[in-house]
């Protein structure tokens, strides 16, 4: 089990973040008008010379720097991450997958997918074409809209159909082609299944427990993914609790100034040996600040 999609907000300085990223790749393009698409001012895209976009970085004055990554870059990304920032990045979203390669996992994983959608009156969701088998089959458990959703779909096909659209349809794939995945197996496209859940959590409590999970752990972090990834992939996973409180903005905005300007109170708590010195210190400076504006 792997992480498929990996994004998180950094608690550092945009070009410390940029230059440990890069290294990742082989060269930067410029990404800004993408960035502007999530509300970010500057992006930047991480390239390599053989597999192409590594990971994205966006950045906006007074916003933590923004980057993730997907598909076969994810692993990397992750270790990078969380080395550098083991407990300084906040998970905005991480998916974990699991690759089957046995038709007969389209069959378990729907049917427990639709049981689970029954019980707990989910919404169930499946996109196919019926007239064209190469499409493949994805089904969807759980609104577009929520923390959680879980996807099943034909990766064999999805690989089929990203090397036809590659070489054009002049030259027609056959049906049965077989593709190289890890472990040196062989397998045919109607035969690789993937499992999938989309993570999103929203408060920051849980964004920081994401920062740790394994692939495997984040199936645990709400109660109905870690009922069905004992069901689906036999995990005995401890399920993972994480308390919810809402800070308010003020609060928000301290914790934000505290992270930024984290050195110099440093410094100031070691010239004035105390954190009650550096508060009754800091009163002074905003009673200057006040007179200065009068």
């Amino acid at each position: 089990m792997r992480f498929d999609y990996y994004a998180a907000t950094i608690e550092d300085d945009p070009k410390r973040v940029m230059d440990t990223l890069a290294k990742l790749g082989h060269y930067i393009e410029p990404s800004h008008q993408l960035a502007k698409a999530y509300h970010y001012t500057d992006g930047y895209s991480v390239m390599s010379n053989e597999s192409g976009l590594v990971c994205r970085v966006f950045t906006k004055e007074g916003q933590r720097p923004y980057a993730f990554a997907s598909s076969d870059a994810t692993e990397a990304f992750v270790d990078a991450v969380r080395t550098e920032w083991t407990d300084r990045h906040l998970v905005t979203r991480l998916d974990p997958c699991q690759d089957f390669y046995d038709g007969k996992a389209r069959r378990k994983l729907t049917g427990l997918m639709r049981r689970m959608a029954k019980d707990r009156r989910m919404r169930l969701r499946v996109i196919y074409d019926p007239l064209d088998p190469t499409a493949g089959q994805t089904t969807y458990l759980g609104s577009e809209t929520s923390e959680y959703r879980m996807r099943t779909y034909d990766k064999g096909w999805e690989v089929y159909g990203r090397l036809q659209n590659k070489i054009g349809r002049r030259y027609e794939i056959p049906k049965d082609i077989a593709f190289n995945v890890a472990g040196g197996i062989e397998v045919q496209a109607d035969n690789w299944i993937r499992a999938e859940l989309q993570a999103r959590p929203k408060d920051e409590e849980a964004r920081r427990c994401a920062a740790t999970c394994t692939p495997e752990q984040a199936w645990g972090l709400t109660d109905w993914t870690h009922e069905l990834a004992r069901k689906a992939f036999s995990l005995e996973l401890e399920r993972i609790y994480v308390r919810a409180h809402k800070r308010s903005k003020d609060d928000e905005a301290i914790r934000w100034m505290l992270r930024q300007y984290r050195g110099p109170l440093e410094r100031m708590l070691g010239d004035l040996g105390g954190w009650d010195c550096v508060g009754l210190t800091l009163g002074e400076i905003l009673k200057e600040i006040e007179a200065e504006q009068r």
